[in-house]
């Protein structure tokens, strides 16, 4: 349930590979529908149009604003992950059925963050300097927002506190 950071030549790569038990169809809904979106990631508003070049909008995250870029109704979305402070890359959402239930695999892929720049975000946010490496706190982000994903499907999933979740990818990533 850990997800997994890799550089691919100038980017990030942060991978989760998830299973929930509930049928493709609903888990579709959750991910790509406004009203399901409002529940567990895009804050209090979302448009979500389902076509590539469609407007991708959400609320929370410091403004979501972007264009769906790869489109597979029930199987896939991909569109761009950007606010006004981040050129946050691109997340994209791969479905499938597995054992009567659905397997997800979510990517983050994002430019090679610039410390500087992190700096500055994270100071701007009233983050320290514990905050100032993206890629674990992304990892315990998504991490986060996955579960939330699943507690939003009806799934029993403990909460756990986010500096939790960022202490333990900061640890894995220091070990490897």
């Amino acid at each position: 349930m850990q997800g997994t950071a890799e550089h691919a030549g100038d980017d990030v790569v942060l991978r989760f590979e998830r299973h929930f038990a509930q049928p493709i169809e609903r888990v579709w809904a959750a991910i790509s529908e406004p009203a399901q979106l409002t529940k567990w990631i895009a804050g209090d508003d979302a448009e979500v149009e389902l076509r590539v070049g469609g407007r991708v909008w959400f609320a929370g995250h410091g403004g979501i604003e972007s264009t769906v870029v790869d489109l597979d109704p029930q199987h896939l979305i991909e569109y761009g992950w950007r606010t006004s402070d981040w050129e946050g890359g691109t997340i994209r959402w791969e479905l499938s059925e597995n054992d009567g239930g659905t397997k997800l695999v979510f990517t983050h892929r994002f430019p090679e963050p610039d410390p500087a720049e992190q700096e500055r975000l994270m100071k701007k946010m009233g983050f320290g300097p514990e905050m100032y490496d993206a890629v674990p706190r992304n990892l315990a982000g998504w991490h986060a927002l996955l579960d939330a994903l699943d507690r939003s499907l009806g799934t029993h999933v403990p909460e756990i506190e986010w500096t939790d979740i960022h202490r333990i990818y900061v640890a894995a990533l220091s070990d490897s």
